[in-house]
């Protein structure tokens, strides 16, 4: 009969049988639910509020397996049995070291991926841990992908480690098992629920992988890629010197939210609908004639951009419209022959996440199938001050036209006999309600944050007629 002092010697530390079940505890919810939420779908908000659990929980196994190396580096723990078969000891030990290295690399592999993606990477709510890496969106598929392998990985590892505890219980009848048991008194009890829940949750979570094997397998890739020959507008999360001079100057000028004053008491002004859409197509149909003024401009398509910042559980992310087009009429001698009407291609929207942009596309946000594009349209301009002037139009996002006030510099120089480029540059915010995205379960800014700050970017050139 065993001695009390001989099962101690021979049971693991009690801080490292603590360690050991909690992480397991964890683990074995991770995997199911990791899975199922993946299944959601993304304009279900249970699906982000999962995943942030899922992402403070993984901090928590990271957390964990620092404490379990440094419990096992200054404590004694036991060896291998007797009886253990050799093949045995060299099988453990390489699962062992494979859900050690499992246990660093996923939940690592999900920060990298949230960081390249530009998610946020909460813990329970208390603070956000900080980004590893910059925005990247290969880095960001390329993590994603290796976490879900990962995921898979342990399945399987877990699985192998599971059955390898029954069979020195079950068969062997050895103390294995029972030396990590996290109660002293090794009852058929406890037992029973820590084999029935990891058998459910290896069950639950061996279903998923094979799920997603297939789906990695057989399925096409979902990750759509920009063509080679469409030139795109950089995603990086960079400011160029000339739009920081923008707020600056724009500050220091007094403008309400950094270069754009939506007009007060607006977001509910219902019977003023129908003369701003008139409004509207008046400045539109104004700006139709483009082509027939000496003042017009060509947009260059490669040097110009519009893109836009939010945030996500506080989390702050970048993306850019690939298309910029319309028509420019501009002279700051002739301020009152000029006009605009610039419009954006929704479904040409990047953010460095394709699961990110299909979600903007739906109908609960921009609703890119019934509404293509986004416009702003101006027919009346004022000079501010030393190459600022602000532009009197609408902006029409979805089927709601509000007014709007957009603040910008202008630069222009001589490119060429007879020729001329400008540069327009300017920030505005709005609040993502006023046009009715994101309404109904996603109105509250905690999860996604009202303000919206654009920043529009627009190099042109024209014809002066100098050299004629």
């Amino acid at each position: 009969m065993m001695t009390e002092q001989n099962a101690q010697q021979i049971s693991y530390h009690k801080l490292s049988r603590i360690l050991h079940w909690a992480t397991a505890l964890i683990i074995l919810s991770l995997i199911p639910i990791g899975f199922f939420m993946g299944e959601l779908s993304n304009s279900n908000p249970v699906k982000f509020k999962l995943y942030m659990l899922h992402k403070s929980f993984g901090l928590t196994v990271l957390g964990l397996l620092f404490l379990r190396v440094i419990i096992l580096l200054v404590t004694t723990h036991p060896h291998s049995l007797p009886t253990h078969k050799h093949w045995e000891v060299l099988l453990a030990k390489f699962i062992h070291f494979s859900l050690y290295a499992l246990l660093l690399f996923l939940p690592l592999s999900g920060w990298i991926m949230s960081s390249a993606g530009e998610f946020p990477v909460p813990f329970f709510g208390l603070f956000h841990m900080p980004d590893l890496v910059g925005k990247n969106e290969a880095l960001f598929i390329l993590m994603r992908s290796s976490h879900e392998i990962l995921a898979i990985i342990i399945v399987g590892a877990v699985g192998l480690h599971f059955a390898g505890a029954l069979k020195h219980h079950l068969i062997d009848r050895d103390t294995t098992l029972a030396r990590m048991l996290p109660v002293a008194e090794k009852s058929k009890t406890v037992m029973v629920v820590i084999a029935l829940i990891a058998a459910a949750s290896l069950a639950i979570g061996a279903f998923f992988s094979v799920k997603e094997m297939r789906h990695m397998l057989y399925s096409e890739q979902s990750i759509e890629k920009p063509e080679q020959n469409t030139p795109r507008a950089s995603t990086q999360n960079s400011t160029p010197d000339y739009m920081a001079d923008v707020e600056i100057s724009q500050e220091a000028a007094g403008q309400e939210a950094i270069g754009i004053k939506l007009s007060e008491n607006n977001a509910h002004e219902n019977n003023n609908e129908t003369t701003r859409n008139d409004t509207a197509r008046n400045e539109a149909k104004n700006s139709d004639v483009a082509q027939d003024s000496p003042y017009s401009w060509q947009i260059d398509q490669q040097k110009s951009n519009i893109s836009f910042q939010a945030s996500l559980y506080g989390q702050n992310f970048e993306g850019v419209f690939g298309t910029v087009s319309g028509q420019v009429v501009f002279d700051t001698d002739h301020l009152n022959e000029s006009h605009v009407n610039i419009g954006v291609i929704i479904q040409d929207l990047k953010t460095g996440s394709a699961d990110r942009d299909m979600n903007i596309q739906t109908d609960t946000w921009l609703d890119s199938e019934s509404f293509p594009e986004s416009r702003f349209v101006a027919s009346s301009f004022e000079k501010i001050k030393q190459n600022q002037y602000v532009a009197h139009g609408h902006l029409t996002i979805k089927s709601i036209t509000k007014p709007l006030d957009f603040v910008f510099t202008f630069e222009d120089a001589e490119i060429s006999a007879g020729g001329q480029s400008g540069t327009v540059a300017g920030i505005f915010v709005i609040n993502r309600l006023d046009f009715d995205v994101g309404q109904g379960e996603w109105s509250d800014s905690d999860t996604v944050g009202h303000s919206v700050k654009v920043k529009v970017l627009l190099h042109a050139e024209r014809n002066t007629g100098h050299n004629q």
